[in-house]
């Protein structure tokens, strides 16, 4: 009789573990998801483009309410036209590079989100949202 309350209690205990592992709340699905922004490259501001694309669709895989960044869609436009980008560090926060044009001592790679220049935001924090007009180019701190 004994035998059968020691496996009564350990069956018991399984059932209570599988059932607090199955209401075990879910990651939220990504949702793939696609914003038109029109973006351009140049190496100056008014300078030379370098990449350009009109009512560019990005797409990305939405988690909650994650929006693109400014370097996530740069990244795919340079992915599309063939440039390749490097950054400053492994972060991958500040871009150094972008095809053959280098930010040299003094200049550094901006932006402007629909004609503003918001150099307190840098472009790895901006995001982006449907029919959002970027320009990143390379200045300089003259």
């Amino acid at each position: 009789m004994k035998l059968y309350r020691v496996l009564a209690l350990v069956l018991a205990v399984l059932m209570v573990g599988v059932m607090l592992v199955a209401c075990d709340k879910k990651e939220p699905e990504a949702v793939k998801t696609t914003v038109k922004v029109t973006v351009t490259i140049k190496d100056g501001p008014d300078g030379e483009v370098l990449a350009q694309e009109r009512d560019y669709p990005y797409t990305y895989n939405q988690t909650g309410d994650e929006q693109p960044t400014i370097i996530d869609v740069v990244l795919d436009v340079c992915e599309l036209n063939e440039l390749t980008v490097e950054f400053q560090d492994e972060s991958q926060q500040y871009i150094s590079k972008i095809g053959n044009k280098s930010a040299a001592k003094g200049e550094f790679w901006t932006y402007a989100l629909n004609g503003v220049n918001n150099l307190d935001l840098p472009m790895y924090e901006q995001t982006v949202a449907e029919g959002d007009v970027i320009v990143v180019y390379l200045d300089s701190l003259k």
